[in-house]
């Protein structure tokens, strides 16, 4: 029978979601200071850049990014990375350490659902949140996608707790939660907690004990939460609506975009990597039993819950990351499965966990050892790789193999891969780079704004026709990828102007996605060469820094 009153079960069990934190936190913070960890462009260029122009134009209740309010989302992340860069300065641990506590927070949650569900335990399904690829990605990125995860499965979590015990204190609570998820992402963390509801209904088929007052009082905290700030962009920004229609459009709502359901589909499973295989074959037992009891009814509860989370993502365009609320519904049918099958089915699952995880271990880590600056990093995430190979293979306690997979996920993550020196600027920038205007012709280098402190400018290459305009009007520091630097000087005779080479270096960077960091146009010929030299110089993008004068 699950558990009704979380809060009255044994303080074992509290101690171990302390300890899941502890340990949550430990795994995910590694490496986020580094200017080389996990990035892409959507971090570098709009989540960093954005709280530091609020600070840099004063505007602290509205999102400001490129000179011009960025009304596209609520603005709870960006006040807390911009809280940070206040207080500590621009670095890039203030600005992530909150994905990294959404993480840790989501991993607890989900600890504390399974407990609710089967009255004890939980912390398995926790650490299979902590060894998610997604989680595992995106704690180390200051996006907006897992805060508003963590709010939105808090918000399931509590709604849960509330309609089967009631009470006022719940209730308030889950709409605390629902209106801080809206202020993160909007209206997506409604779909989530709607769907979620939706289904606990359909599976449970039980009215909530708690009265149609205490919800209209949760309901009525989430408006008070979520609603004054997009009022208040509407009456300062009369262009708010349109932002939001255009922002709608750019979804391209449509039935025919059907066909991209095994896409979202599989995309979703990647996100719970490498227990997807085992997270399906909980959903297929959770289905398959015909027990009429409460606790049958909330695992099947949890599995209409992924399916009509992942529903609506088949009718508009979205990025993978958007559905990872669900990793903690899909982690809960994976831990329950994995401490009821047999021992036999046990291995079965875990070495097949570890054996999707060794893949990109493996390779990163010969690479580093190959290209990299580090030896440390690679050898003990392959260390870490064998002691979770032979955990798997004992398969007595899934903890350990959940925990060292974690681990190992971990150290490829937040040590071994910002080893490799991806996004690495050189030391010797000019000293004045942080007070005067810096203009770039692409979004890169992406760790440029974090370098100097303040946001820089983009001036298009893509748009010869206003290029002279803008270069004519520019004074201060230009940095021109190679490819853009005939154009830029071209430009630069026609605009009147004088660009000083101050230096020239060399840097790989994140494109759209972490894992794209040589330059474009590489070859096998390149790829050789590399190879031979045991150095990735021959295939990072060369930038030239220009002082722009009269």
């Amino acid at each position: 029978m699950g558990g009704d009153e979380v809060s009255e079960q044994p303080s074992a069990d509290d101690r171990s979601l302390w300890l899941l934190g502890s340990v949550g936190f430990a795994m995910l913070v590694l490496g986020v200071w580094s200017e080389s960890g996990i990035t892409g462009q959507d971090e570098y260029w709009l989540s960093l850049r954005t709280p530091m122009e609020m600070l840099d134009t004063g505007h602290l209740w509205t999102p400001w990014l490129d000179g011009e309010p960025r009304l596209k989302k609520p603005p709870l992340v960006y006040w807390g990375i911009a809280a940070a860069y206040r207080l500590f300065g621009v670095e890039l641990f203030g600005a992530r350490v909150w994905s990294v506590l959404c993480g840790v927070g989501l991993s607890v949650v989900t600890a504390r659902l399974y407990r609710w569900i089967h009255g004890r335990g939980g912390f398995l399904a926790g650490l299979l949140v902590l060894g998610c690829a997604g989680v595992a990605v995106e704690a180390r990125r200051a996006m907006l996608d897992l805060p508003m995860a963590f709010f939105a499965t808090l918000t399931v979590y509590l709604g849960a707790v509330w309609a089967r015990c009631g009470g006022w204190l719940r209730a308030v609570a889950a709409g605390g939660a629902l209106g801080l998820g809206c202020m993160t992402k909007g209206p997506i963390a409604l779909l989530f907690v709607g769907t979620a509801a939706a289904s606990a209904f359909g599976a449970t088929r039980q009215r909530p004990r708690g009265s149609w007052w205490q919800l209209a009082g949760g309901l009525a905290v989430a408006a008070a939460i979520a609603l004054p700030w997009p009022i208040s962009m509407q009456i300062l920004w009369p262009q708010f609506g349109a932002v939001l229609a255009e922002q709608a459009e750019q979804r391209q709502f449509s039935f025919a975009r059907l066909a991209s359901a095994p896409g979202v589909l599989g995309s979703t499973l990647g996100l719970v990597v490498p227990w997807a295989v085992v997270a399906l074959a909980g959903a297929r037992s959770a289905l398959s039993r015909a027990d009429g009891d409460e606790q049958s009814a909330r695992q099947r509860w949890l599995v209409w819950w992924c399916v009509l989370g992942v529903v609506p993502f088949f009718f508009f365009k979205a990025f993978e990351r958007y559905t990872i609320p669900l990793t903690v519904p899909l982690c809960v049918l994976a831990a329950h499965r994995l401490l009821a099958v047999d021992v036999a089915g046990r291995r079965f699952h875990l070495r097949i966990a570890v054996a999707l995880i060794a893949v990109p271990a493996v390779v990163l880590a010969l690479f580093t050892l190959w290209f990299g600056d580090s030896v440390l990093a690679p050898v003990v995430t392959l260390v870490l790789l064998g002691l979770a190979i032979r955990a798997a293979t004992r398969a007595a306690a899934p903890h350990r193999t959940a925990g060292l997979s974690a681990m190992v996920l971990a150290a490829v993550l937040g040590w071994v891969y910002p080893s490799i020196g991806v996004n690495r600027l050189p030391r010797d920038l000019p000293a004045d780079l942080a007070t005067r205007p810096v203009a770039v012709t692409r979004a890169q280098p992406g760790m440029l704004s974090v370098r100097r402190g303040h946001s820089v400018v983009e001036i298009p290459i893509g748009e010869p026709e206003h290029l002279t305009e803008r270069l004519a009007k520019w004074r201060g520091y230009l940095c021109a990828l190679d490819l853009d630097v005939p154009v830029v000087e071209r430009h630069a005779v026609l605009a009147g102007i004088r660009l000083r080479r101050v230096r020239e270096f060399a840097s790989l960077y994140s494109r759209k996605a972490w894992i794209q960091f040589v330059r474009p146009g590489a070859t096998w010929s390149d790829w050789r060469r590399a190879i031979r030299e045991r150095s990735l110089a021959s295939l990072a993008p060369r930038f030239v820094l220009y002082s722009v004068e009269p």
